[in-house]
């Protein structure tokens, strides 16, 4: 077995990835290997469970990708950072949901230049949400895991406003009671 990259193939952009597999003559197969794998198809790229594995580590990098464009953290896994970046865009959809709700009608909520500009950042944060959680899901996320953390924005939010409101009241209050406030009556916010 060599020790190249085993998802340096052809179809990824390498042109030089070949099989390496032993064959009859003594020599090393010179096939290309299958996507995301290091053997062709002829020396075991083919079956099931390499094809499976090919597809996981195709998605690995491409969620690796996503991560590096969206800015997340490199020292996760990929899956891990794509569920980061889900919940704290959650977050911003809600702040921006909240915004436009306060503001009445939306149609009357234009600002300079004439847009609507609470409107207009929800559907950015809405799209990017979306952006978000497609690639955490083609990335290896469990998409109960890519739901709960968008789920967890309804309560990060709350928690948030109790500790601007409480740190105004009482500007002297101990951290810890604050802390132990804020969790004591945050409740999710429902749409």
């Amino acid at each position: 077995m060599t020790d190249r990259d085993p998802i340096q193939t052809p179809s990824m952009g390498v042109s030089h990835a070949i099989c390496g597999a032993k064959t009859r003559d003594g020599g090393p197969c010179k096939n290309p290997p299958m996507a995301g794998q290091r053997r062709c198809r002829m020396h075991g790229g083919s079956i099931p469970a390499a094809r499976r594995a090919g597809e996981r580590r195709i998605a690995e990098v491409e969620a690796a990708k996503h991560v590096a464009a969206f800015g997340g953290r490199l020292d996760v896994s990929p899956a891990e950072a794509l569920l980061e970046l889900v919940q704290v865009k959650a977050t911003e959809v809600a702040y921006w949901e909240q915004r436009v709700a306060e503001s009445g009608d939306p149609a009357q909520a234009i600002g300079e230049g004439g847009y609507a500009t609470p409107l207009l950042m929800l559907h950015k944060t809405q799209d990017q949400l979306a952006s978000y959680s497609a690639a955490a899901i083609k990335g290896g996320a469990d998409q109960a895991m890519v739901q709960f953390a968008t789920m967890q924005a309804g309560w990060i939010l709350p928690m948030l406003y109790n500790a601007i409101e409480l740190g105004r009241a009482d500007p002297d209050s101990d951290p810890a009671e604050i802390a132990r406030h804020i969790f004591e009556t945050a409740r999710p916010i429902t749409h």
